[in-house]
């Protein structure tokens, strides 16, 4: 015997958009013709569609970045999600139970608990986050799992009371995440900031959870010319003259760089620099096709993600087909009674370079 269930057709759209996905998934089902095949196969695409949707939907409006891996063939890419604290992602973060995690792995719980209290007035997330960057390793062991970083608030203030704030950070984290990181690593992030040079700040701190063992990372905005003293300083077994190398090559294009250093017991000998490309006078970035020729050049990047990425810039306007867009926009549109359009803006952000002792350099362009 063969049993046919049948369920009646919506009687219009607003019953259909009534029980609509409010994930961020909707944001890439729309976007989907905008991203080359050359950058992001349909299997990574699908992947990152099942990211997507386990993230609340007002993550996505505060922007995502794709990840794109410039020197291999494959067509891979790893995501990132803004969750911003204007856009209420506090409360939809604390809300957010994710469906199918791993076994061991408790890297959205954590999350939960951070976005409570970051939900909290009164509390120090509250007051020192501005945004948590949500990332996924799609090509790892978790990939469904997110790492995090948290922008703190800019605050004008003395050297004094920027480090004080960084230790109180420090202090609230740690209680939080401690079954995670090891008094020791905290304990070397502290050194790590203490030894900033007075141009220099903390971008972000990043908890990788998904990583075995998790990584505390920490991103610190600073001059090119400051790098290589401060990582002495700060006695980082980093690959110095990589990073020199690296600094020669991206120097003309910029003078302002973020460091990533990662923690474990102590500072680890892997470092990321990123030379920031979000266009200030101009769009897109005049700098961008200088920098993919000489990639290109060194054999850092194939020819076809090369020429995908110089076009990559732009703009589409998503209101024309309602049915299509992302139930939030759908309903802001019309609100307005059709007078306000979405557009998904397409810019580049960063180019990361990878520096690791005995390794070739790892870069990476990340699109927002």
């Amino acid at each position: 015997m063969k049993v046919v269930t049948w369920e009646p057709e919506p009687k219009n759209l607003l019953e259909a958009w009534l029980r609509e996905d409010e994930s961020g998934a909707a944001y890439f089902r729309a976007i989907r013709p905008a991203i080359p095949a050359s950058l992001v196969s349909a299997d990574y695409y699908a992947r990152i569609l099942e990211v997507a949707s386990r993230v609340p939907g007002p993550c996505a409006l505060g922007g995502f970045f794709f990840e794109f891996f410039l020197g291999e063939a494959a067509a891979r890419a790893d995501i990132s999600f803004r969750a911003a604290a204007e856009l209420g992602c506090a409360a939809a973060l604390a809300a957010r139970r994710p469906a199918g995690l791993g076994a061991g792995d408790n890297s959205w719980f954590v999350l939960q608990r951070l976005a409570e209290r970051w939900n909290q007035p009164g509390e120090l997330l509250h007051q020192e986050i501005k945004a948590i960057w949500l990332e996924f390793d799609i090509n790892g062991t978790q990939p469904y799992s997110p790492s995090f970083f948290l922008t703190p608030a800019n605050h004008r203030q003395s050297r004094t009371g920027q480090i004080q704030r960084y230790s109180s950070l420090l202090a609230v984290l740690s209680r939080e995440l401690g079954e995670a990181f090891s008094t020791a690593g905290i304990a070397a992030a502290f050194s790590c900031l203490e030894l900033l040079p007075g141009e220099a700040r903390l971008g972000q701190i990043g908890f990788m959870l998904s990583r075995r063992p998790a990584v505390l990372r920490l991103c610190l905005e600073m001059p090119g010319e400051a790098i290589l003293e401060y990582l002495r300083e700060s006695r980082v077994p980093a690959d110095l003259p990589g990073v020199a190398k690296v600094l020669e090559m991206l120097s003309p294009y910029d003078d302002e760089f973020i460091l990533h250093l990662d923690l474990l017991e102590e500072v680890q000998p892997k470092v990321g620099l990123d030379l920031m490309l979000t266009p200030v006078n101009s769009f897109p970035d005049p700098r961008l096709g200088r920098i993919l020729d000489e990639l290109c050049r060194l054999n850092l990047c194939t020819r076809a993600k090369g020429e995908a990425l110089r076009n990559i810039s732009g703009s589409t306007a998503m209101g024309a087909d309602l049915i299509n867009l992302p139930p939030a926009l759908r309903r802001r549109c019309l609100q307005s009674r059709l007078e306000e359009l979405s557009y998904f803006i397409r810019t580049i952000s960063h180019l990361k370079m990878v520096i690791e002792p005995g390794r070739d350099w790892w870069p990476r362009l990340t699109w927002a």
